[in-house]
């Protein structure tokens, strides 16, 4: 069988897309490995982080009211296709159950922020509740979708590692 230089460059292409998707660097479009803290984001190539979100503020409480806040910051060297941030703050009472586990979190709130990121502008996604404060341990968890600039979907949560699933301790709500 006679191979020509066509289907050798067309194997070896096939061969390295295999083993970027196995590697789940190019499956879903974004990049769970990069360093730093509170960070997620979308490849453009294999090197080049074209977004990254991160969280810059905790759940915290308002001053003396009973409001609780949480907030991101994207940003993006190339614009993605669509970007949408969902952040989520869950409590539950800073007790166990008798058995060394802690309660499950109840979900106190949700908010979605689809503001596509421009370049050199962080795009904030900032979720306020409001008379929502329980003595407790919140949670923000984030969850990213949207699509990259190559036309590619993605969907992931924010690493707990990065900032994704970060706890905060609220001792008073009076």
């Amino acid at each position: 069988m006679h191979i020509t230089r066509k289907h050798a460059l067309l194997v070896a292409a096939l061969g390295a897309l295999t083993l970027v998707l196995l590697s789940g660097a190019g499956a879903s479009g974004c990049d769970n490995s990069k360093g730093g803290t509170g960070q997620g984001g979308t490849q453009v190539g294999a090197t080049h982080l074209a977004c990254v979100t991160k969280v810059i503020k905790k759940v915290q409480r308002i001053g003396r009211s009973r409001t609780m806040e949480a907030e991101t910051n994207s940003s993006c060297d190339t614009p993605p296709i669509a970007h949408v941030v969902l952040i989520t703050l869950a409590y539950h009472p800073d007790i166990t159950n008798g058995k060394g586990k802690a309660p499950d979190f109840v979900t106190m709130g949700t908010k979605f922020c689809n503001a596509k990121p421009v370049p050199g502008i962080d795009t904030p996604c900032h979720v306020t509740l409001e008379g929502v404060c329980h003595v407790g341990i919140w949670r923000i968890t984030v969850l990213i979708t949207g699509t990259s600039p190559n036309g590619t979907p993605f969907s992931f949560p924010l690493p707990k590692a990065r900032g994704g699933g970060a706890k905060t301790k609220i001792t008073s709500c009076a």
